[in-house]
């Protein structure tokens, strides 16, 4: 089967995913709670908050009170003291010899799906899947990586995709089956309930049920979805998702999709990474969206091992908005992309009713299913295709999952 990769390493995009904050025993900032309005966080931090990592376990902080304590990475969340501000508590942690670092508890957004400054495709979108799926003959980027094709070898049984996300709908009859019990990183409950819209979407990407007369098609049928919701409207921190990424590794995930970014590293999510990989996960994650302003560098994409995926058009030529770099693994298809939404009423979908005309021309979002344009939906796409690979041999790595998909776009 076929991934394209150019040349001009174009990107993936991530659309209304967002982070929202907390970890063990820690619920989301009450800055992060609520409903957000569309504007950008940028490179900000939980207030009051830092995360820490002694060199030796356990690390106990003789500056600053725990608000949380992650012993799986090896690392706490601290409150600063009273009296201090951020930079100082960081200063008087960091010149601690007991330390091995510390970061901010960083906040992560994604790009607005609403913006409308994008160029037309290049090529019209052909079509999908010729299963019989009604919605599936819309997933043009079926053909274009050979999915069906690809199913005479694997359908993606026996394989568990992580989708680190806004979280799923967990009775959408086009998922139902092929969903596993998941987790809530941001109200640390068991109830990882979408109420954004984009984690189901993404979900849908890799592994609706196919051949079943409803809906779409997953590029990975075969393959189950471990939800993990880490993100929320109003955006979240580096530990919501570094906890998400080692909840699934822990559940055995063998691939985990990521959404989600921000131009700001995180040493708490770096961990996470690593600590997936050594577990055998192989992570895929949307490089991001903002290739025509600026193409900043954004993480989790950039570290080491990750699969980053940018966004391609009908055309195979990289979308005008996809971030690129030395640091891109393989494009997929990320352009007018349908897949699975919320029956229910969502965030999304009620900011698409109140303003119909904000969205780009190519995407539609309506309850049950949707069309929607970014890397966060060319990721899912690589994350099914890996799927598919770790189903015909469980004992690849990620680092050959990863080796085999960019040889072989």
């Amino acid at each position: 089967m076929s991934l394209n990769r150019v040349a001009t390493f174009a990107c993936v995009a991530a659309i209304a995913a967002t982070l929202a904050g907390c970890g063990t025993a820690l619920t989301a900032p009450a800055a992060l709670q609520g409903t957000a309005p569309r504007a950008a966080l940028g490179a900000k931090a939980v207030s009051g908050q830092l995360i820490v990592k002694y060199k030796a376990a356990p690390g106990v902080s003789a500056l600053s009170r725990v608000l949380a304590d992650n012993q799986a990475l090896g690392y706490q969340i601290v409150a600063v003291p009273p009296g201090q501000t951020l930079e100082q508590a960081a200063a008087a942690l960091a010149a601690d010899p007991a330390v091995e670092w510390v970061d901010q508890n960083w906040i992560l957004a994604a790009p607005d799906p609403f913006a409308t400054d994008r160029k037309p495709p290049r090529k019209a979108a052909g079509i999908g899947f010729t299963t019989n799926d009604p919605v599936g003959k819309k997933q043009w980027h079926a053909p274009k990586i050979n999915a069906e094709k690809a199913w005479g070898a694997s359908r993606g049984e026996g394989v568990v995709v992580a989708v680190v996300d806004t979280g799923i709908d967990e009775d959408h009859p086009d998922l139902k089956a092929n969903l596993l019990p998941g987790y809530n990183t941001l109200e640390n409950n068991d109830r990882p309930h979408d109420d954004n819209g984009h984690g189901t979407h993404v979900a849908g990407i890799i592994a609706s049920v196919a051949q079943n007369g409803v809906g779409t098609a997953g590029v990975a049928p075969g393959a189950k979805i471990l939800p993990v919701r880490a993100l929320g409207d109003m955006g979240g921190s580096a530990q919501s998702v570094a906890s998400a990424i080692q909840w699934a590794a822990d559940k055995g995930a063998d691939v985990i999709n990521l959404s989600l970014g921000s131009t700001q590293p995180s040493k708490a999510i770096e961990s996470a990474v690593k600590y997936a990989l050594r577990k055998g996960a192989a992570v895929v994650a949307a490089m991001g969206n903002a290739g025509d302003q600026g193409n900043p560098r954004c993480w989790p994409a950039s570290y080491a091992g990750v699969i980053a995926v940018g966004a391609l058009e009908p055309s195979d030529e990289p979308t005008s908005w996809s971030n690129w770099g030395e640091w891109q693994a393989v494009s997929a298809p990320g352009y007018g992309i349908w897949s699975t939404f919320p029956t229910y009423e969502t965030s999304l979908y009620r900011i698409a009713k109140k303003n119909p005309g904000a969205l780009p021309p190519e995407n539609k979002i309506e309850l049950g299913y949707s069309a929607i344009s970014g890397t966060s939906q060319a990721s899912p796409v690589v994350a099914g295709v890996a799927a598919l690979l770790k189903s015909r041999d469980k004992r690849m790595t990620p680092a050959q999952v990863r080796d085999r998909l960019m040889k072989t776009a």
